[in-house]
């Protein structure tokens, strides 16, 4: 007898190992080999484990380039150590990196080292000097500079005169022939014609390198349009921006247009920054190029990264999806829009930035949206949303009771309640072209807790572009808890169950004016966020976004 239960407990064992064998094989595990060729080539070559004929490979070279496939061959420009990084994954649910060093000794030596690069100075009346100042050029180069509003000139030194206030992309390209060229641009502002309008703004230093800065512009109009610059890179488009900076000074530009299309109105103002207390050098940037019907590709260009940095990249038309990329993404209309892309790393909140660049999408239909719902949130307060704001330039809304705004996001109060005929008329950035809807609807309140009724125009939920690894956010009023209700300026945001892993905490005021914005990290599935205003008393509306998912609550404050 004892010799069975012995047999039978072997072979209960041997089951449990075969089923752990099972299990462990059935894991994808990433590993890769490589092979160093003559001028700088690699090639790598996955030996992952537990991959399927679906599964997919991404590599990342190190030196701010990728590419894909079973087997890859990258060519490095530069002599140097690259940390090499394998992004496998496999449907449905396993996503898995692993990474190597490479040392680079036989990069083949540059034989074109011509470099691009201008001075310019401003004089009155839109007189603009310019001079290159390319390095490695020779005694035939040829320089050819594009002046930004369709004109162009030739010579080391130049000048021309510009029309009007505005901002224009100057380009110097130089030519040293057989093929040795380089290309470089400014943003140049041009404010020497008066308008009235003075651009200003006030900033506030952080911790670990991070910054805060807000416009105090004044004679701005309600189309205004805002560029941020940091060292002349382009960071932030709206009133206020915010970025990680590394140690040193930095040159930090404001650029404000009114946007007038008769009498243009343009200005900048600057200031230097010092940061001293940073341990992050994580800098966004990204490239993209443009193909037919809308497509445009984008390319993570951030430096400083690491195996642990996290990717969100808002396309600026509602859109938004993660992962370090190339992303490709297909705009419904022509226009301006404002992509940005965010990085984190993960083990370390504080370390973060972002970067904004505008793109022109000229290879969509263009065309004037001006389509909208009207929703009501609570007794006496309404929520109006734009169905496609994202290349509109100028709007305004007819309340239905002699008056009007002429500003996209706004806020409207009536009294008393009733029947109105709500209108929105818009203009795009593609064309001239223009469009007007027009809806009746019953505005009600409450005759105790408000004397009025309020309506508040926000942008529509974000969207995101699934990619099947993740389940989104839902936020539902089951799970966002905003406390206490009313506050004297300080409260809390508690979210629950998320499946994301930060969160956009924006704060508006009744005229739709944003007057406080954090990211928020989510740390378990959960999101506690303290929010701080000084702000007089009143209705306020406080908007989360996470992920796909997007909630308002009203909050009031008191004296």
């Amino acid at each position: 007898m004892s010799k069975i239960f012995t047999h039978l407990k072997t072979l209960f064992i041997a089951f449990i190992l075969i089923g752990l064998s099972f299990k462990v094989n059935a894991q994808c595990v990433p590993n890769f080999t490589f092979s160093t060729n003559a001028n700088g080539n690699v090639t790598f070559t996955s030996t992952s484990t537990g991959t399927t004929s679906s599964s997919n490979y991404q590599w990342l070279y190190g030196d701010n380039s990728s590419g894909g496939g079973v087997t890859a061959s990258h060519n490095y420009t530069a002599n140097g150590v690259y940390n090499v990084t394998l992004v496998l994954f496999t449907p449905p649910s396993c996503s898995v990196t692993t990474n190597q060093t490479v040392q680079i000794t036989n990069a083949p030596t540059p034989t074109c080292l011509v470099q691009a690069n201008f001075t310019y100075t401003q004089s009155a009346n839109g007189l603009v000097n310019f001079e290159s100042t390319s390095t490695n050029t020779i005694s035939s180069t040829t320089y050819s500079w594009n002046f930004g509003d369709n004109t162009s000139g030739t010579g080391i030194t130049t000048s021309h005169t510009y029309a009007s206030n505005n901002f224009f992309n100057a380009t110097l390209f130089v030519d040293n022939g057989n093929n040795c060229n380089s290309y470089t641009y400014i943003n140049i502002p041009i404010n020497t014609y008066p308008c009235g309008l003075a651009a200003n703004f006030n900033y506030t230093l952080q911790a670990n390198g991070n910054a805060n800065f807000i416009s105090t512009s004044t004679g701005t109009s309600a189309i205004a349009l805002y560029n941020w610059y940091r060292d002349g890179i382009p960071f932030g488009s709206s009133n206020s921006a915010s970025g990680n900076f590394t140690n040193g000074t930095h040159t930090i530009t404001l650029g404000v247009n009114n946007n007038y299309s008769t009498t243009p109105c343009a200005n900048t103002a600057s200031q230097v920054i010092t940061v001293s207390n940073n341990t992050c050098n994580l800098q966004s940037s990204y490239t993209f190029t443009q193909g037919s019907n809308g497509l445009v590709t984008f390319a993570s260009a951030c430096t400083g990264t690491s195996a642990n940095t996290t990717y969100y990249w808002d396309f600026g038309d509602g859109f938004n999806t993660t992962g370090v990329g190339p992303h490709s993404h297909t705009y419904s209309n022509a226009g301006y829009y404002y992509p940005s892309l965010s990085v984190q790393e993960s083990n370390a909140l504080s370390c973060h930035d972002s970067v904004s660049i505008p793109v022109n999408v000229t290879s969509a239909p263009c065309v004037a949206n001006s389509n909208f719902t009207l929703t009501m949130l609570s007794p006496g307060v309404w929520q109006a949303t734009p169905i496609y704001p994202y290349n509109v330039i100028w709007a305004q809304w007819s309340w239905g009771d002699n008056t009007t705004s002429n500003q996209l996001i706004t806020a409207h109060t009536y009294s008393p309640t009733g029947l109105y005929n709500i209108c929105l008329t818009v203009s795009v950035s593609c064309a001239a072209s223009s469009s007007s809807s027009c809806a009746t609807y019953t505005i009600t309140r409450t005759s105790s807790a408000l004397s009025m009724a309020y309506v508040s125009v926000v942008m529509p939920p974000s969207q995101s572009i699934t990619t099947g690894i993740k389940q989104q956010t839902i936020i539902t009023d089951n799970n966002f808890f905003v406390y206490p209700n009313p506050t004297n300026g300080k409260f809390e945001i508690s979210l629950i169950g998320l499946n994301e892993e930060s969160a956009k905490i924006k704060v508006y005021n009744i005229t739709g004016a944003l007057i406080y914005e954090s990211i928020g990290n989510i740390e378990y599935g959960n999101l506690n966020h303290t929010v701080k205003l000084n702000q007089a008393p009143g209705i306020y509306f406080v908007k989360v976004e996470s992920g796909s998912a997007v909630i308002t609550k009203k909050i009031i404050l008191k004296d």
